[in-house]
């Protein structure tokens, strides 16, 4: 099985044995947004401008191909509108291995796209 990261980041995943580094891969999916102005709040004598945004696709997934696991952010995950079995996101829950910073330096579990 070959691992395509499709993150800025370096994925390490932590198992009992030992750990899989994978790199980016130099290319990173995106979801794209659809923004619209919304009414601004006024605080304290000033306006502040207030936007939504909608998922409108991803960039930069490839279709499904045999052998190969994609890694994407929650994100991109959460925003496809497909069960795909090819596509995890690192789980940065509980689970995951932090550093004295908080940071992440290692998951031990990934998440998929549920029904």
């Amino acid at each position: 099985m070959k691992f395509v990261n499709l993150t800025p980041h370096t994925i390490n995943i932590k198992t009992p044995d030992s750990t899989i580094t994978i790199p980016p891969s130099g290319k990173v999916a995106r979801v794209n947004m659809l923004e619209k102005e919304n009414m601004p709040i006024q605080i304290q004598g000033n306006s502040i401008p207030v936007i939504s945004r909608s998922p409108v696709g991803i960039d930069n997934l490839p279709k499904p191909k045999d052998g190969t696991i994609y890694l994407v952010s929650s994100i991109v995950l959460d925003n496809l509108q497909e069960n795909r079995n090819d596509v995890f996101a690192p789980d940065t829950g509980i689970t995951a291995i932090r550093n004295e910073k908080g940071q992440i330096t290692a998951v031990t579990r990934l998440v998929c796209k549920g029904a």
